[in-house]
């Protein structure tokens, strides 16, 4: 009556080794198994291999190519254009001019930013490029008024 019930660690690995292989076993087994009744159900009911279906059931992706728009204005025109808004921006129609700004298209935009020296890290969004040239609107019409936000020189040195 003196069994040790308690195994020793080469026994006790030795135990978990062949569990994980028979698992192992277990599973590759019903693997299998699955393969061969998905192949049957195919076979059976017409449905189309893995390499069809999956070309047939993708959501179909937009080409860059077919998609891409072509800017309708010149540069010529893109400054004209700008001259036109800064005239109106000076006159309070603020609204009237992000409206226009809003329906022009990504590359006509892009046109008027590139002439007004605006730089972007990436690909730009129409709402960036719409608020870089409301701000460029901004510093002309500020500039137009010669509003200086910084105290004259000479005010300075007179404290």
């Amino acid at each position: 009556m003196s069994e040790n019930f308690f195994r020793d660690k080469e026994e006790e690995l030795q135990r978990l080794t062949q569990e994980i292989a028979d698992l192992k076993s277990t599973m590759k087994d019903m693997a299998s198994s699955l393969t061969r009744i998905e192949r049957h159900v195919k076979r059976s009911f017409g449905i189309p291999p893995k390499s069809q279906s999956s070309v047939t059931s993708k959501p179909r992706q937009r080409s860059t190519e077919s998609i891409k728009e072509e800017a309708t204005i010149t540069p010529e025109d893109a400054l004209r254009l700008f001259d036109e808004l800064s005239d109106d921006w000076g006159n309070q129609k603020q609204g009237l001019i992000e409206g226009r700004l809003q329906e022009m298209t990504v590359p006509n935009l892009k046109v008027i930013a590139r002439e007004l020296g605006l730089t972007f890290k990436g690909k730009p969004t129409k709402k960036v490029l719409c608020e870089r040239i409301i701000s460029r609107l901004n510093e002309r019409a500020m500039l137009s008024r010669n509003v200086n936000i910084t105290s004259p020189i000479s005010e300075i040195k007179k404290d």
